[in-house]
């Protein structure tokens, strides 16, 4: 089953896909399984199957933004993974502050790896500057992942 469940707003949707392409590729020596939304087919029980996912996982990634602030779902998702015992890892993409649920969360800090602003939307982003980005800040990110991946095994 999936080891890194990520949840985050649709809007960040184009981030979102470059991320889990790198991730996949770079963290493929410890095999963890990248699962998002993405991964299930749409239909009635979307939701359902996305629950028994998080279930399944030691942890749930929250790509936190001023868009995922605004989400129904992925406050939904979130809370899901605390009620069910699970970590739940802020992601932070910009500086909006984390709900009080997850304030006190270890969290990884990519806001200096990739830009995104509040105002960003799907057309806001361009595959070569989020590759830009991610690639020089590989290490960091790759290392902020494992981290939590290496610790449950």
């Amino acid at each position: 089953m999936a080891t890194l469940v990520l949840s985050y707003s649709r809007v960040d949707r184009a981030l979102i896909h470059l991320v889990v392409v790198f991730l996949k590729s770079w963290l493929r020596e410890i095999d963890p399984i990248v699962f998002w939304d993405r991964d299930l087919e749409n239909g009635p029980y979307w939701r359902q199957e996305f629950r028994r996912v998080i279930h399944a996982a030691p942890q749930l990634f929250v790509f936190w933004c001023s868009h995922a602030s605004e989400s129904a779902q992925v406050r939904s998702e979130f809370q899901y993974a605390l009620t069910h015992g699970k970590r739940v890892v802020p992601v932070l993409l910009d500086d909006t502050p984390l709900p009080p649920e997850l304030a006190g969360s270890q969290s990884i800090d990519l806001r200096r790896a990739v830009r995104h602003k509040p105002e960003d939307d799907e057309r806001g982003y361009t595959w070569k500057s989020i590759e830009a980005s991610l690639v020089i800040n590989r290490e960091e990110i790759t290392s902020a992942f494992a981290w939590f991946l290496l610790r449950d095994h």
